[in-house]
């Protein structure tokens, strides 16, 4: 397999998994991040014999949101332009025409939360966690999650949850139907291998165009969203305040 930076690859007979392996920034968004993960998304896609993917993140961490650090620096064009990178992630996850699992063994935080709500299925610990924290440095939900969660769980509940900084816990998500089951984290990678080898067992055709059709018409406002998202999140960036609560936030 093809070595990366910023991740492990594998494949386990038909079905490609993809780590997240940036410990020491819980996954961050980095540009290489995302760019490695588009591209072994699309290696598994495009390969014939692999037929599902899971997606994980090392040592109990899944992914901590966009690169702050980065983002803080960058001019509005510059953070546009990554965040549209970002977005790219979430269009490859849902046009990919094979399922994406994610085995969620941690936080997802922020942008990382898009992530989870991208994906076909959501296999969780009890330790997973969706935070989504971006109001806490005064910026916007990105990536598209203003778009998935409200379809999940509603709209009210939602604007509560982004206004406030809020989370979600692995029971509250189960019950909200993001994630599709609780396992125990000792088992999550076999829990997921196991459920893409059921999927992988199906006729390929039928599961393809159930994912198709159903992304197709449920998310066909999406792109409208994100040219949205994309100007305010990156006026945000550039201003006094925000930029003192992203200082604070990477000092403290």
């Amino acid at each position: 397999m093809q070595k990366y930076e910023s991740l492990i690859v594998e494949k386990r007979k038909d079905i490609g998994i993809i780590t997240l392996n940036k410990y020491e920034n819980r996954n961050a968004l980095t540009d290489i991040l995302k760019k490695e993960l588009i591209e072994s998304i699309e290696l598994f896609e495009q390969n014939e014999k692999i037929k599902s993917i899971i997606l994980t993140g090392i040592k109990g961490a899944f992914c901590s949101g966009g690169d702050i650090k980065t983002l803080s620096k960058n001019t509005p064009l510059e953070s546009s332009q990554s965040i549209q990178q970002g977005q790219n992630i979430i269009l490859k996850i849902l046009m990919c025409d094979k399922p994406i699992i994610v085995a969620l063994n941690g936080i997802a935080s922020g942008a990382g939360c898009s992530i989870v709500l991208a994906a076909d299925v959501v296999i969780a610990t009890q330790q997973a966690k969706l935070m989504f924290s971006f109001s806490n440095i005064g910026l916007i939900p990105d990536l598209g999650s203003m778009y998935l969660l409200p379809k999940a769980i509603g709209i009210n509940k939602s604007k509560e949850i982004f206004s406030l900084g809020g989370e979600l816990s692995a029971d509250e998500a189960f019950v909200e139907n993001i994630f599709n089951r609780l396992v125990d984290k000792e088992v999550l990678i076999k829990e997921a291998v196991q459920h893409a080898a059921c999927l992988n067992n199906r006729n390929q055709r039928t599961i393809k165009e159930i994912k198709r059709i159903i992304n197709q018409y449920w998310h066909n406002d999406l792109s409208k969203l994100f040219e949205v998202e994309r100007k305010i999140q990156s006026e945000l960036l550039c201003t006094a305040d925000v930029q003192k609560s992203i200082n604070e936030f990477i000092n403290k």
